[in-house]
């Protein structure tokens, strides 16, 4: 089975964050990682409804999920303790998706466009995609 792949916003500050924790968080290297911008988002996701999504997508087997559903399976699989944040499930969907698309609109304002990239690790650079 293909590793899971991470599809991100690579201009966002937020997201890049995000993608570099979990490439940190991720000891199995159980990801992939590729920009919604790249070659590989246009392979993935062009037949799919989910292409003008702005959003985390997490594209595992024939599973393809988004939002905060996206974020918290990938929290699940990084092992303890970010695991644990799938208790938020018990949250209703909606009111997660909510709090998480409120994030996502204002996530320029709030952290701004990427200016530089951070270089990976050589490790690191095994699962960033283009």
């Amino acid at each position: 089975m293909e590793k899971p792949i991470i599809f991100f916003d690579g201009d966002c500050a937020l997201c890049d964050s995000f993608v570099g924790f979990v490439l940190k968080a991720d000891k199995l290297q159980t990801f992939y990682f590729a920009p919604l911008q790249g070659e590989t988002a246009k392979k993935y996701l062009a037949n799919q409804p989910l292409a003008n999504v702005d959003s985390v997508i997490l594209v595992e087997s024939s599973q393809t999920l988004i939002k905060s559903d996206a974020v918290l399976t990938i929290a699940s699989k990084l092992g303890l303790p970010w695991s644990i944040l799938q208790i938020f499930k018990i949250i209703p969907k909606a009111l997660r998706d909510w709090f998480y698309d409120l994030v996502a609109k204002n996530r320029i304002k709030l952290f701004g466009k990427k200016d530089v990239c951070s270089l990976p690790t050589p490790r690191e650079r095994q699962q960033i995609l283009d």
